[in-house]
């Protein structure tokens, strides 16, 4: 007897492992082309199937960028087209590099107030493509703090990355010391009328 065909369209996942040489890193994720595909069997074979994965594979040692095709693993009984996809993994070596940064502060002026970090800057430390390491800026970079809370002796920096080449950051110190300094509006030119030390 004839049994109808039903199709599904299912998003592919690789499975396996890709790991870079020493001193080289991946740029993104592993690109797998078609991200789709579709599979063909009865209704009720098709209901379970979520997703199409393609054969294990390991790939160690990486320092180039490769393309290779991968067949894909077709569920018992049913059929996927295309029976292979294409996977790019993009590899570079990279180096490390260190930049001093001033830490932003949040403007209290609004309250009478000033925020003095202590440090007030910090050294930052990261993972950058030597076809990059030349082409990085201070802009790409930018170190901060948020309002202390109540009872906060020390001020977590964090960082803001605008750079996709830069990775792997590290900030030195990752805890700065602050003192709030609260200013009197009503006397002349503003003097400091207390200091909150932490």
């Amino acid at each position: 007897t004839y049994t109808r065909q039903h199709e599904k369209t299912v998003p592919v996942v690789y499975t396996g492992q890709v790991k870079p040489a020493a001193q080289h890193q991946l740029c993104g994720e592993v690109a797998i082309l078609p991200r789709v595909a579709s599979v063909y069997g009865t209704e009720q074979d098709l209901a379970g199937v979520e997703q199409v994965e393609t054969a294990w594979t390991d790939f160690e040692g990486v320092q180039d960028t490769f393309v290779t095709r991968l067949p894909l693993i077709a569920p018992k009984g049913l059929r996927v087209v295309p029976d292979s996809v294409s996977m790019q993994v993009i590899a570079e070596q990279f180096t490390e590099r260190a930049m001093q940064l001033p830490i932003c502060a949040p403007d209290l002026s609004s309250e009478g107030q000033v925020l003095h970090l202590f440090p007030s800057q910090v050294t930052v430390t990261f993972r950058v493509g030597t076809a990059w390491f030349n082409k990085v800026s201070e802009g790409d970079l930018e170190a901060y703090v948020e309002l202390p809370q109540d009872g906060t002796d020390h001020l977590g920096v964090q960082v803001t990355n605008r750079n996709p080449h830069i990775t792997h950051i590290r900030v030195k110190p990752e805890e700065v010391e602050y003192l709030i300094e609260n200013y009197d509006s009503h006397s002349d030119g503003g003097s400091a009328a207390a200091v909150q030390a932490h």
